[in-house]
């Protein structure tokens, strides 16, 4: 295994010296917060006087290098809150999590690990919950369950949201029902036209309160050229919920309502929104 290392590093050194240039779009700092599973996914190559093999041997050289430095699990266990900055009282790991029907907007927990919980209450005011660590590209696979009539998002980067929602039963969708990429908005715009480039989900795939449903985001994050520029927009490469695509290839012009900045940059937190509703989130 030190033998093949070795090897690998001295091909990809080799590689370099030709003019081999390479560019890990995404993010270094992956320490991939709880249950997602958030990896490097583009590999750009430009080759000068080197072969395809080459190209294959110093991709595998560099995924050995940096793996490493990474120094962080897949998937973070939810023993703690310790992966968030500066988390709410609504925010709470739990073992197990129901929803009560009989209520809007309510979930009973049991004590334990494993799920994550937001409770608000009028004590404990509900409140958005980011991650320390922050992601540029990104892949996100998660569960969460919806309180009877509650509201809830994640916001990649922080800044664009896809929709999560009890829409059970609705058979107009909207871009604010569940799997909907949330709408932007500009108060300079006319009344009635300030929210505007909304997505809705292809069909409504959500299932009931109380149910646990599946949800993976692949996002590629926006473009900057030297100078800071912004060259390329971001964009929601595919977002499935509970086995069915809902979106393929939306380009984002910014940042959806309720983002935490209007300022786009490479890297950003993974934001779960908290301020609407009882949601719960698991691996």
């Amino acid at each position: 295994m030190l033998v093949l290392k070795s090897v690998l590093i001295s091909l990809f050194t080799l590689c370099l010296s030709q003019s081999f240039q390479l560019v890990l779009s995404g993010f270094i700092t992956s320490s991939c917060c709880m249950f997602c599973f958030i990896k490097l996914r583009k590999v750009y190559c430009t080759l000068a006087g080197a072969n395809s093999v080459m190209v294959a041997i110093a991709t595998v050289a560099i995924f050995a290098l940096v793996q490493p430095l990474q120094g962080q699990p897949a998937t973070v266990p939810l023993t703690d809150l310790a992966f968030f900055r500066n988390p709410g009282k609504s925010w709470q790991i739990a073992g197990d999590v129901t929803a009560d029907l009989q209520q809007q907007n309510a979930l009973r927990v049991s004590q334990g690990q494993g799920v994550l919980v937001n409770a608000p209450a009028r004590k404990k005011p509900g409140q958005d919950l980011l991650t320390v660590a922050e992601y540029g590209d990104q892949d996100v696979e998660l569960d969460f369950m919806m309180a009877r009539g509650s509201n809830s998002g994640i916001y990649l980067q922080g800044l664009y949201e896809v929709q999560l929602a009890d829409s059970w039963g609705e058979t107009k969708i909207t871009a604010a029902s569940v799997g909907g990429i949330y709408e932007r908005w500009d108060e300079k715009r006319p009344s009635g036209r300030q929210g505007y480039e909304g997505y809705v989900a292809r069909q409504n795939a959500g299932r009931a309160p109380g149910l646990w449903q599946h949800l993976k985001i692949s996002f590629q994050a926006p473009r900057f050229d030297a100078s800071g520029k912004k060259v390329e927009n971001a964009k929601m490469l595919w977002v499935e919920l509970n086995g069915t695509v809902i979106h393929e290839n939306v380009e984002l012009s910014g940042p959806t309502r309720g983002a935490i900045s209007s300022d786009e940059k490479a890297t950003g937190p993974l934001r779960f929104q908290g301020d609407h509703g009882a949601v719960a989130f698991r691996n």
